[in-house]
């Protein structure tokens, strides 16, 4: 049996969203089963979904069922050619549209789309970021962005970060591990916006608001056939992505939030994630960040504090390693031969390098190379089984 999975994308151009019957009867045509949705208040934009199995060829409906067609590149470069647009899906970038070029708006909505982060806001969006990053990632963020950013404690694991009106917020494509699950939550003029990433790297995006037109690929789709089409249009999975960014969150409930209108969405949304009152009010801009319980101002990392958190992670990985638990074993049950043993190396290796200085030119590079080893290897292991005594009395002072 083929496995289907959904593939988002969005069509960009000035006049996409006037080419609508166009587009319907584009998919009809092709027997694809497509979900479009048209933003209100952005023209230039098309959302697009459809289907691709496992080798990236795209669902069309036929003999009753759905069946591998055209390639994923394939269909986005016809749409390309065919519409005069620039085509996002899955992967696959394609342009096209000679006249959407520049700094427009149609390209501000991709910033936002992929995630990047937008250092300008010219806009002036209010931006809701909720993050399961621990406090030390924010000074770090801070910096990327090149200026202070206000945190609040949301819940019991997250923090929620927000941008006021011509701030720089946080994009939520390009991290690793530590921050996700990401919700990030939108408002910009009369739009309302949620994008997301769980831990697994899925991603959601949702725009209250919209007008779906739904294409089965076939005028009398079967039972299978709408089936599958319920489950392209339904926004089940990305409910499911958002969800996961809260312990506490019901999936249920969430699906409600993505289909309220607009003005209730994200409130009911952000309650639903376990957010107060205030981070709403902030949203829609009826209270300044500053007046959120708990917010304080994270300052950008200094390039010392990045080479320090770089250092302890580096540490961190060489205290897993099996020769470092050898020798902390060793350090600890023999603590006084450990460095004895260490520090007569260091001080044989100072001799060598003495003697070396003095004796004769053709052993003296080899004796200097020598001895130089000797003290740095000598210093080196105090150095460690310094490390390893001071990690085991904060692991006492912790445990007591």
């Amino acid at each position: 049996m083929t496995h289907w999975q959904r593939i988002d994308g969005s069509l960009l151009a000035m006049d996409a969203a006037a080419r609508r019957e166009e587009l319907v009867e584009y998919f009809t045509r092709h027997n694809i089963p497509a979900v479009l949705d048209f933003h209100p208040n952005a023209p230039y934009l098309v959302g697009l979904r459809v289907y691709a199995n496992d080798d990236g060829r795209v669902a069309t409906a036929s003999a009753g069922t759905l069946v591998p067609g055209l390639e994923v590149e394939e269909l986005a470069e016809d749409i390309a050619e065919h519409f005069s647009v620039d085509v996002l899906l899955g992967d696959i970038t394609v342009e096209e549209d000679e006249e959407f070029a520049g700094e427009t708006a149609a390209d501000h909505e991709h910033g936002e789309a992929c995630g990047c982060e937008d250092d300008a806001n010219a806009g002036g969006m209010r931006v809701v970021t909720i993050t399961s990053a621990a406090p030390e990632y924010f000074p770090t963020l801070a910096r990327s962005l090149g200026e202070p950013i206000l945190v609040a404690p949301a819940g019991e694991h997250n923090h929620v970060v927000l941008t006021e009106a011509g701030g720089a917020f946080p994009g939520i494509s390009g991290y690793d591990d530590e921050p996700l699950p990401i919700v990030q939550l939108i408002a910009d003029g009369e739009d309302r916006s949620v994008f997301a990433h769980t831990e697994d790297f899925v991603p959601a995006t949702l725009t209250w608001g919209t007008q779906r037109v739904v294409v089965a690929g076939t005028p009398e789709p079967n039972a299978e056939q709408q089936e599958y089409v319920a489950g392209l249009a339904s926004d089940d999975d990305d409910a499911q992505a958002i969800a996961s960014a809260s312990a506490t969150a019901d999936v249920a409930v969430v699906r409600e939030a993505l289909a309220a209108r607009s003005v209730d969405g994200p409130r009911l949304l952000l309650e639903a994630l376990g957010m107060g009152p205030e981070i709403a009010e902030f949203l829609e801009g009826t209270r300044p960040a500053a007046d959120v319980p708990g917010v304080r101002t994270v300052e950008p990392a200094k390039p010392v504090e990045l080479l320090k958190s770089s250092l302890g992670a580096a540490v961190d990985d060489v205290s897993e390693l099996r020769l470092v638990e050898y020798a902390g074993e060793f350090e600890r049950r023999q603590p006084v031969v450990a460095r004895s043993i260490s520090a007569a190396q260091a001080v044989a290796g100072a001799a060598v390098i003495l003697r070396a200085v003095r004796g004769r030119a053709p052993w003296r590079a080899a004796g200097i190379t020598t001895g130089v080893f000797l003290v740095v290897d000598g210093l080196g292991e105090l150095a460690l089984y310094e490390w390893l005594r001071r990690r085991r009395a904060n692991g006492s002072s912790a445990e007591d």
